[in-house]
């Protein structure tokens, strides 16, 4: 149900868009004092940056006593709560990034996503990049973050030849992309970074494709975007990085520019 209503949403904003032209929609508007996009920010918003996220909290956010019930019934823990509470998903625009971007060209000096790509199918993933090539100011620099495919899968290999030659025993605990787990589970952690175990979130948040610097870097590339580097964790040619990067054990981080 979650699901459909987003959906419903999201198609909902693209026609008031379309065609009467509206912004605002069910969120905060654009600015031209505003200098970076982050798309799919969830609750993580910053001064200065528009944050998109097709999300059901950003409607609820709208509802002043509508937080407040859900968290009385039960609905959601205090720390969801806290974001309301502190107009974290006031500040998010709803927008379902299927959709074209509603911002004219050359509007944002920096483009940020974190963990909202590999959620695209491979079609809408290398659409979304065009919108953002399209967006981006001439010399701007965008970041893509998502699930790191080969890191994932080296310590996977690593950790499955360990075992076999007997240098790690199936009851070890051992550390898998941050998390301690015991050696006999790594396959299962391993195939879950890929899809989700549980068949409801995977049919609302499952991975649909998985990368790597250079799948990742050649897509960049195909819509023009020029300079494509790997990055360390909070380090690169965005600012903001100490608060918008928050996932370093299993993440890519890849930076690219639009030529001036």
């Amino acid at each position: 149900m979650r699901l459909f209503i987003e959906r419903i949403l999201g198609v909902y904003c693209w026609l008031l868009y379309r065609f009467f032209g509206i912004r605002t929609l069910v969120g905060v508007g654009f600015s031209e004092k505003s200098v970076g996009l982050n798309v799919g920010s969830a609750y993580r918003v910053l001064g200065g940056w528009v944050n998109l996220d097709r999300t059901i909290h950003v409607p609820i956010s709208r509802i002043n006593w509508m937080p407040k019930l859900l968290y009385r019934l039960g609905r959601m823990n205090k720390e969801q709560y806290s974001h309301y509470e502190l107009g974290h998903w006031q500040r998010v625009m709803y927008w379902d990034i299927g959709y074209q971007l509603p911002f004219a060209d050359n509007s944002f000096d920096y483009i940020y996503s974190s963990h909202v790509l590999e959620h695209l199918d491979a079609q809408v993933f290398q659409r979304i990049l065009t919108e953002c090539y399209r967006v981006l100011k001439p010399g701007g620099w965008v970041r893509m973050v998502v699930p790191d495919l080969y890191l994932s899968a080296s310590q996977y290999v690593d950790y499955m030849r360990k075992m076999e030659r007997g240098d790690v025993a199936k009851s070890e605990t051992i550390v898998f992309l941050g998390e301690q787990v015991k050696a006999k589970e790594v396959t299962d952690k391993f195939v879950g970074q890929i899809f989700e175990a549980d068949i409801a979130r995977r049919e609302a948040f499952g991975h649909v494709w998985m990368y790597d610097h250079l799948t990742l870097g050649n897509r960049l590339e195909k819509v023009g975007f020029q300079s494509v580097s790997q990055m360390k964790y909070r380090e690169g040619n965005l600012p903001d990085l100490d608060v918008l990067d928050f996932r370093p054990e299993n993440s890519l981080h890849v930076e690219a520019s639009k030529p001036r």
